[in-house]
């Protein structure tokens, strides 16, 4: 059933902002949760995101150069497993774009991809994107993959890449907590969070919090553990995914982290100007 079929008074409710919704309304969310990326939803690209952000964007300059080390190589050879060579994982390491705290503690001699989440997730997503193939275990770039290397394509790229990484992606893949495919699926309601409470410091879980009183039951998709229950659950997983992988990665926030490993729930995070120049709602 679509919205234009209710009667008036639901059709009002529907498009009347809520509080608990931070002030988006029932349709706005229902355009979010299933047509995030059309122009039904609220939540859109700029149409002009300049290099200037783009080279904001620790992710988007980890793939750009993943895919530029590929055109360089090509075709690479994989390892067995099919990851990339570690070469090609150290080089890219050591950009510095994003790092990993336990690998910049034990500083192994031999870095393999699957000791680096976001150069998984970086693979992962020139793949899922169709920026490159795999023949025999060799990998090289897609006739795709070259076109957006091509000057001109930053913003092309950049919006193929964010669109497999919320979309396509699962971001559960990284971690061992419940599905919960649904603080993926609203990854816009937090990037309005974001936007609506960023420009002063907050906590992590404060935006677990916000996304929890808007979709209380999402702690129906997680079991109590032997120490947290399932409100803590979902404070970790949110945290997470969406403030150290999603926020954190895409150059969305600054935090303060000092301590190791980090404690992702009370890290103080506040928006970049990145957010605004890439996200708007209309």
């Amino acid at each position: 059933m679509d919205f234009d079929d209710l009667d008036p008074a639901l059709i009002l409710r529907n498009n009347t902002p809520q509080e608990d919704f931070c002030g988006l309304t029932p349709a706005e969310i229902h355009h979010l949760l299933y047509h995030g990326w059309t122009e039904r939803s609220p939540i859109r690209l700029h149409r002009d995101i300049t290099d200037e952000t783009l080279n904001q964007v620790p992710f988007f300059l980890l793939a750009e150069e993943c895919i530029r080390l590929i055109s360089i190589n090509q075709p690479v050879k994989l390892t067995n497993l099919g990851y990339l060579p570690v070469k090609t994982v150290q080089e890219l390491y050591n950009q510095r774009q994003i790092t990993h705290w336990y690998v910049d503690l034990r500083q192994p001699k031999i870095l393999r991809e699957q000791d680096v989440p976001v150069i998984v997730t970086v693979h992962s997503m020139l793949k899922i994107a169709g920026l490159v193939k795999n023949i025999k275990n060799r990998l090289s770039l897609t006739k795709k993959g070259e076109q957006l290397l091509l000057p001109g394509s930053r913003a092309t790229f950049f919006r193929e890449l964010l669109m497999a990484f919320t979309q396509k992606w699962g971001w559960g893949n990284l971690d061992r907590y419940d599905e919960a495919y649904e603080i993926q699926r609203l990854w816009g309601f937090s990037i309005h969070l974001l936007m609506q409470f960023g420009h002063s410091p907050q906590e992590g879980a404060f935006y677990a919090r916000k996304f929890l009183v808007a979709f209380p039951l999402i702690t129906e998709e997680f079991q109590p553990g032997p120490y947290l229950n399932t409100i803590q659950e979902f404070e970790g997983c949110f945290c997470l995914r969406t403030i150290a992988h999603f926020f954190a990665w895409w150059g969305f926030i600054s935090m303060n982290e000092k301590k190791l490993p980090p404690n992702r729930k009370n890290q103080l995070i506040t928006a970049t100007p990145v957010v605004s120049k890439i996200f708007t709602f209309e």
